[in-house]
């Protein structure tokens, strides 16, 4: 049960790929040293990012093992958003 609550709370937390998505005329895949934003929105008015914290992943990660980690370390904070960087 413990488990089953650890991963609904895991799928609850956001992964907005929207700055790579423009960046890179895609979504983010394969392998790669992978950068996110976790916590508010990383890009203000000026486009600065400024996010409460950014979690950058070893390199040669599939993206989709990056995320994991990534909602963990989210989790970790307390934190319900990631960004991917671009």
């Amino acid at each position: 049960m413990k488990d089953l609550i650890e991963r609904l709370e895991e799928s609850a937390i956001r992964v907005d790929t929207s700055a790579w998505d423009r960046s890179h005329s895609g979504k983010p895949k394969k392998f790669g040293l992978w950068m996110f934003s976790i916590g508010k929105n990383p890009i203000d008015r000026d486009h600065d990012v400024r996010g409460d914290y950014v979690f950058t992943s070893n390199v040669g990660l599939k993206y989709s093992e990056a995320v994991k980690l990534a909602k963990a370390e989210a989790k970790k904070r307390k934190k319900d958003n990631i960004w991917v960087m671009a």
